[in-house]
């Protein structure tokens, strides 16, 4: 009996440390979740026309950002989408509750609201809450939801973390 009994303790622990690890780990995000109006991370300018019309301002930088990039950007009513010089998408900033996650979160939501969609955060503070699309050392993808006063100010999805 004593035996079946270790043998059940070994077992279930065998079971749940598995478990009990990856609980330590921050949640991540997959590519699906830099979704924003209907438009894929690393979609193209032509996708964003099509699906948004044609922007009511652009601006074209003259020098690289921090990533060495040149980017174009695109200024729409609460959204603000950049493209690299290949005209596929690098960033997305949500600036106003129109446009919400793939997972449901808006300008203004709660931060708790965040967390019971996104889970743990590789990063969270009382200003913003980071996810990335892994935990890997060199990922720049992810989203950051922005916090100002327990709530969603600003919602960035794409290239969001610094390699550097």
């Amino acid at each position: 009996m004593l035996k079946l009994t270790r043998s059940l303790a070994i077992a279930a622990l065998t079971n749940l440390l598995p478990l009990a690890t990856s609980a330590q780990k921050p949640d991540t995000v997959a590519l699906a979740d830099l979704t924003i109006a209907s438009l894929h991370y690393d979609s193209d300018t032509t996708a964003a026309r099509f699906r948004l019309g044609t922007p009511p301002r652009t601006h074209r930088a003259h020098l690289r950002n921090d990533a060495g990039v040149f980017l174009t950007t695109w200024y729409y009513p609460g959204l603000i989408l950049s493209f690299g010089r290949d005209g596929h998408r690098r960033t997305a900033i949500v600036q106003g509750p129109r446009y919400r996650t793939e997972r449901g979160v808006a300008v203004g939501d709660s931060v708790d609201r965040v967390h019971r969609l996104y889970g743990r955060p590789l990063h969270g503070d009382s200003i913003g809450l980071l996810y990335a699309s892994s935990t890997k050392e060199f990922e720049t993808l992810g989203i950051t939801f922005f916090i100002q006063d327990g709530r969603v100010s600003k919602i960035m999805l794409g290239e969001v973390i610094s390699a550097e």
